[in-house]
């Protein structure tokens, strides 16, 4: 059990942000996202383990596959716009 006389501080849940960098106008910052805010997922292992005749050894991917989540707001214009532009082409370029 915690001990109630210690302060817990808060946590800024609201911190995030993700820059599209060919497309500014789909930039999302904090003010854009929802409760859920931005979740980033691997779609495979960052590191390989490699057998070896004593035991195994990890090797770590130089290049990561994700997932981003951005839970937008409806409310804003940005959902639309994100919308809008996969109707027409998926491809965002880079996203920082």
């Amino acid at each position: 059990m915690p001990n109630p006389l210690v302060p817990q501080g808060f946590l800024n849940r609201v911190r995030g942000a993700v820059t599209v960098t060919d497309i500014p106008a789909l930039n999302v910052t904090a003010s854009f996202l929802g409760k859920d805010a931005i979740s980033m997922r691997p779609d495979s292992a960052a590191t390989d383990i490699i057998p070896t005749l004593t035991g195994t050894v990890g090797s770590q991917v130089p290049y990561q596959q994700v997932t981003i989540t951005m839970h937008l707001l409806r409310t804003q214009g940005l959902a639309a716009s994100y919308q809008n532009r996969f109707a027409s082409d998926t491809s965002l370029g880079e996203v920082v």
